[in-house]
C-alpha cells in the first residue's frame, strides 16, 4: 500500500525513477570559452550581489580596479592599496568559484598588483608659497622687494 506521505526512509534513501533527468556533472578539467565582454558581465553581476550584502569597500574594489584577461584566462586586477589586496585574498575564492561556475571554465585565474599614486600632500599657506617660490623664483624675489609679508 501506498501513501502520499513523505518518510524518513524516502528522504535518506530516495528512489531513482526510470526517465530521470540526469544532473550536468561539472569537472575541474572543463574550460569553455569566453569573451572579455562576458567577464565583465559576471564580475558586475558578482560586485552587485556583495552590494546587496552592504560590503560597499569590497564593492568599490571590484569595480573602480583596472581589469584586464590575458589569453590563458588569468584575470589581472590593479589595486590602489595593500587593504584592498588583503580584502581580495579573504573573497578570492567565492570569487573565483562564482565566475569558474558561471562562465563554465575552471581554468580562470585571479591576480593583482599594487598601482603607484601620487601621495597627496596637505599644505598650510607657508608651504603653499615655499612650493611655488621653488618652481618660479622670481615670486620669492617679489616678495622681498615690496616687503610682503604673506600669512604664515
Amino acid at each position: 500500500m501506498s501513501t502520499n506521505n513523505i518518510g524518513i526512509n524516502e528522504t535518506l534513501n530516495p528512489t531513482v525513477r526510470k526517465g530521470a533527468k540526469k544532473k550536468e556533472t561539472v569537472t575541474s578539467d572543463q574550460a569553455e570559452d569566453f569573451t572579455f565582454d562576458q567577464l565583465k558581465y559576471v564580475w558586475k553581476e558578482y560586485s552587485l550581489a556583495i552590494r546587496r550584502e552592504k560590503r560597499e569597500s569590497m564593492y568599490s574594489t571590484l569595480m573602480n580596479s583596472n581589469m584586464s584577461m590575458s589569453s590563458d584566462y588569468q584575470i589581472h586586477l590593479e589595486i590602489a592599496n595593500e587593504l584592498q589586496g588583503k580584502e581580495l585574498e579573504v573573497e578570492k575564492v567565492e570569487l573565483l568559484g562564482f565566475i569558474r561556475a558561471k562562465l563554465k571554465n575552471y581554468s580562470v585565474g585571479l591576480k593583482y598588483s599594487l598601482i603607484a599614486t601620487e601621495k597627496m600632500e596637505i599644505l598650510d599657506s607657508k608651504g603653499i608659497f615655499d612650493k611655488l617660490a621653488a618652481e618660479n623664483s622670481s615670486l620669492d624675489k617679489f616678495r622681498k622687494l615690496f616687503n610682503l609679508d604673506i600669512e604664515f
